[in-house]
Formats: C-alpha cells, structure tokens, sequence
C-alpha cells in the first residue's frame, strides 16, 4: 500500500499540532471539522472530527458571521469568537490561514484563549467609568462651594460652562477639548471662595484694595487645582480666563497666541453671562447688551473666532441661558 506524499506531510502536521499548547482545528469548505489537536480535544472533553465546526464552538445553525470561509474567503488573518456552550462560553481570538489538508482545501486555525483579558479590558473600562464619575461628582461639589460662598451668582458657573461648550461645538473643536472647556467653565471661578463673602456680595461699587482680591481668585483657583490629575489643562485655562488678546487682563498681562484657546471661550463666555444676569450692583443687561459688548471689543479684548461663534449661536437661539 502506498501513501502519497500529501498524506505523510497531513500526519507530520498532525503530530506536529498535537505538541501545540493552543487548540487547533483543520476546517474544510463545506465546514467539517477534519482535525483537531490533542489540547483542542481536552478543551471540548472529546473528539469532534467530522461534525460541522459552527454546531460544534457556537451551537449554530448555519456558519458564524466572521467566518474565514465566508465572504472574506482565500484572506489570511484573524478573528475573534465568543463561544456558546462546547468551550465554557469562553472568548477566543483564531488566526486561521488556508491550508491543504487529506486532498482538500481547508483553513487551519488556532484558537488563542483571551477571556481573561477581555474580563480584564473590561474591568479597567468599568473602573475608569466610575473614576471619571467620581472626578465629576467632585468638580459639580467644587463647583457649588462658590455657589455657597456667592449665593448671588447662582448657576454662573454652569451657565458659563454650557455657552462655552455649545461655542467650542460650533467651532468645531475635537471632542475631548470641548470636554476638558466644559470642565474648566465649571470651575473658572473656583478661586473666589478665598474672596470674603461681602466683597463677593457687595451691592455698591468695588474699592481698590476689594477688586485686587477679587482678582486674584484665578491664581487661587490654578493652585488649587492644579495638584488634581484631571485629564485636561483645566488649571491653565482657570488661570488665564481673565486674560485679554491685548495684553490688559490679568493676572498675567498675556497677549493673543499666549493664551490658550479654551481660556479665550470661556472669556466671552464668561462676559456674556455676566452682563447678561443680574448682579447685587446692578440688574440684569441682556443678550444683545451682552453681544453688542462682546462684538465692540472683538480682536481686542476677545478672539474674532470666539466671538463669532458666540453671537452665531446665541443671535440663532440655538443656545439659550436657563436661570
């Protein structure tokens, strides 16, 4: 009896497969499970050569969705696979490459037992969820400290962080700056719980000595929040929010394309609520008083595309303030 040459190289690969550590299996077109290593075997508690794979892995019908013979049929690469019953409901990654097997064509795969990481990847996505949450339970409880401090000022916080959002959106700003603005618009005024309460209130004008307290509440706020890893600049941007494009804000005098973007947001935006609310000196001005003062100091005190954006979104009512 001869055996041709196929063959003697399908039993090498054979004892070959069986020393692997992984679980293989050799698939032909039609789906039948031709052969599978000792390691494979052992993970199923038996034989299954010659049943169909999909009925074997996924307790299906008819072949799975990412099968390598489907319409990707004759690519080399990879899949994943969450099993259904045969292999503990466990979760695989297969690389499969085509191969000839006892006459046939066939694809070979190796199955690569990922479900500790994938249970692994999960838990940290779960864990950082619940740490963003925390991060923003804090930031709202920082946030309402001011509150406490400045009952007269309620909401400006949030309502500076919302104009600030909506204006980066409209900007076109990536997703995660508009985040880490969000963010800092909460907390821009953080540094004014180191300002005595009746300064904060004071119903009549400010006095020299009161105002320069007063202004010094963005440094306060930078080195409170700057010893907090907060995934964006948000200290930066609390520090520079009183900044102007020429140079006459405070507390650093910085110019134009010193400051940063997100600080030059919530600038306009911080100056539209202000002048839009009422304030213990002085009742609330309105949107257009709060526009008409933001387009006169435009490219001088507040940057041409901040407020463009601003009066677009406001002028549309696509944004109004909720006090």
């Amino acid at each position: 009896m001869s055996i041709d040459g196929e063959s003697v190289m399908d039993l090498l690969n054979a004892n070959i497969l069986d020393a692997i550590p992984l679980g293989v299996d050799i698939v032909d077109r039609e789906l039948n499970i031709l052969f599978q290593n000792k390691t494979m075997k052992e993970s199923l508690g038996g034989n299954y050569t010659g049943n169909k794979c999909y009925k074997v892995y996924k307790d299906h019908q008819t072949q799975c969705d990412n099968c390598p013979m489907g319409k990707d049929r004759g690519t080399h690469g990879g899949h994943t696979i969450d099993t259904d019953h045969a292999l503990g409901g466990r979760s695989f990654k297969i690389t499969h490459n085509f191969v000839r097997f006892q006459g046939k064509d066939a694809v070979l795969e190796i199955f690569e037992d990922i479900t500790e990481s994938k249970l692994a990847k999960q838990q940290l996505s779960d864990s950082n969820e619940k740490l963003r949450k925390t991060l923003s339970d804090i930031e709202t409880t920082l946030a309402a400290v001011v509150e406490v401090r400045d009952p007269y000022t309620s909401g400006h916080q949030s309502r500076v962080a919302n104009l600030a959002k909506v204006i980066s959106m409209e900007m076109g700003l990536d997703s995660q700056v508009i985040q880490g603005i969000y963010v800092a618009g909460m907390l821009h005024d953080l540094g004014k719980i180191a300002v005595p309460a009746e300064i904060l209130s004071k119903p009549g004008r400010l006095h020299e000595i009161e105002l320069s307290l007063i202004k010094l509440h963005p440094v306060t706020g930078y080195k409170m929040l700057s010893h907090i890893a907060l995934e964006w600049p948000v200290a930066e941007i609390v520090l520079q929010h009183h900044e102007r494009m020429d140079g006459s804000g405070y507390p650093d005098g910085l110019k134009v394309d010193d400051i940063r973007m997100e600080a030059r947001i919530i600038a306009v935006a911080d100056v539209v609520e202000a002048i839009s609310s009422h304030r213990p000196y002085r009742p609330a001005l309105g949107i257009g008083k709060a526009l008409g003062e933001i387009e006169a100091k435009k490219g001088v005190f507040y940057d041409r595309n901040v407020v463009d954006a601003c009066v677009k979104v406001l002028s549309s009512k696509t944004f109004i303030f909720e006090f």
